[in-house]
């Protein structure tokens, strides 16, 4: 637009790098211009910021024990979820694991 300005924002907190695929948004507005001389200037607009998501991928692997295991005796299943260094695992919900023969 005519007269239009561009500026720059100061770093504001946004969610943290988690395992959820979720954007969020900011709403941002003017509230100074500082040393400019406006007759009118109308600082009540607002806008609004995407911040994309990144994509962590997340590996999980099964492992169980004993290891092979033995027919007739109990097996324990472990899950252990590995994702790019410093990714927040634990805001996971509960796991279900489906075996082929139809156990959960």
């Amino acid at each position: 637009a005519e007269g239009a300005l561009t500026a720059t924002t100061n770093p504001f907190v946004a969610q943290s790098d988690d395992v959820f695929k979720d954007g969020e948004t900011q709403t941002v507005s003017v509230i100074d211009a500082g040393s400019h001389n406006f007759e009118n200037l109308n600082t009540s607009a607002t806008t609004i910021v995407t911040v994309s998501d990144t994509v962590d991928t997340v590996k999980a692997e099964l492992s169980i024990s004993p290891n092979p295991a033995v027919e007739g005796q109990a097996v324990t299943y472990t899950i252990t979820l590995t994702g790019p260094a410093g990714a927040d695992l634990s805001q996971h919900g509960g796991l279900s694991i489906a075996l082929s023969n139809g156990e959960v």
